[in-house]
């Protein structure tokens, strides 16, 4: 089994903030007022970065 990532989303007051990190550190950050904005800029990143896999 192999880690592929960690997602923290978070809310500050309006704000959804998702922080990805892989496993090499790299972190990469979204930010959104709208969850549904910010999960579908989610997924692209997500199969943006492992659609090699």
């Amino acid at each position: 089994m192999k880690k592929l990532f960690d997602v923290e989303i978070i809310k500050d007051g309006d704000l959804f903030i998702a922080r990805i990190t892989m496993p090499d550190g790299d972190t990469n950050t979204i930010e959104s007022e709208d969850i549904e904005e910010l999960l579908d800029h989610l997924n692209s990143e997500l199969e943006d970065k492992f659609s090699n896999i």
